[in-house]
């Protein structure tokens, strides 16, 4: 089932994080950073599917470069606490195939390119070995100054202060959800996303899972593999949500059988269940009947 899932976050010096670092890992690149000198090189990673630099209409050539473009963000701030970057992050539909998944990516960047004039660093990483296969994400990197024919120029719009941060990241997710459902519809696909909170939507009981992070992910990885339960206060706790949500749809599901009309086979037990004459299991569900012996030839 396809997932909604889009972050917004900086790349700022305070929080001690460079836009020349963040582009190398994300991109499994190689980058020396003439502010500092550090040389932040990921050509040793793996995971990396596709990466891809979107820069607007009229841009500088010269910034399609990756280590151009992210060494020219990190020498036009001059604060200490400046932020030289600003990450998005995207949960890219399973159901798409790995052309269709980039292509979205792509969108994307273009979209926010066109919208605020900024260059896109585009980098889509595949599931991790040991985590969930469906697992395909992307992260976008772009500039918080305008793309221009002489390279960065002046703060984008979206990056000056006084702005209403909330009202810009729901137009984010709102641009994210109908470039994906778009992407969904023209591969012939049911599924679609919805950017909107679950009390948003209305009719929904299922309880959000909290965000992992990184140690929250490991741990849980190493939880799976071992079989042993998750140390970390957020993975339990995404455990805990996960499992609860999971009896919900069991016991809808029951329910929703209950009210079938046709009194056969599974439907008889659970519309008999739901009258409270037959078992049930530790979480309220109706147990299903025990399977009839079957005689020769039977299939």
């Amino acid at each position: 089932m396809a997932i909604y899932h889009c972050s917004v976050k900086p790349v700022s010096r305070s929080a001690g994080r460079s836009a020349t670092a963040a582009a190398a890992y994300r991109a499994g690149d190689a980058i020396a950073d003439e502010r500092t000198g550090q040389v932040h090189d990921y050509r040793r990673r793996s995971g990396v599917a596709s990466v891809d630099i979107v820069l607007p209409a009229g841009a500088a050539a010269s910034l399609a470069e990756r280590s151009a473009l992210w060494n020219a963000a990190e020498l036009a701030e001059k604060r200490r606490d400046g932020c030289t970057a600003r990450e998005y992050v995207v949960a890219l539909p399973e159901e798409l195939d790995a052309g269709q998944r980039r292509q979205l990516a792509l969108d994307f960047a273009q979209a926010l390119a066109a919208r605020h004039g900024v260059a896109a660093d585009v980098a889509i990483h595949a599931p991790g070995r040991e985590g969930d296969q469906r697992n395909h994400h992307a992260h976008l990197l772009t500039t918080t100054r305008v793309a221009g024919p002489g390279g960065l120029g002046a703060k984008a719009d979206i990056e000056k202060s006084g702005r209403n941060r909330k009202a810009d990241l729901g137009a984010t997710r709102l641009l994210w959800a109908r470039l994906a459902n778009d992407a969904l519809e023209r591969a012939g696909r049911p599924e679609r996303i919805d950017h909107r909170s679950l009390a948003d939507q209305g009719g929904n009981d299922r309880e959000p899972t909290p965000h992992l992070g990184p140690s929250a992910t490991m741990d849980m990885r190493r939880a799976q593999r071992t079989g042993e339960p998750a140390k970390t206060e957020r993975a339990a706790q995404w455990v805990a949500v996960r499992d609860n949500n999971a009896a919900r749809r069991r016991r809808k599901i029951s329910f929703d059988l209950a009210d079938d009309r046709r009194p056969r086979g599974v439907f008889a037990a659970l519309l008999a269940a739901s009258a409270g004459s037959a078992p049930h299991d530790d979480d309220g569900c109706p147990k299903p009947p025990a399977a009839r012996p079957r005689g020769p030839g039977m299939g």
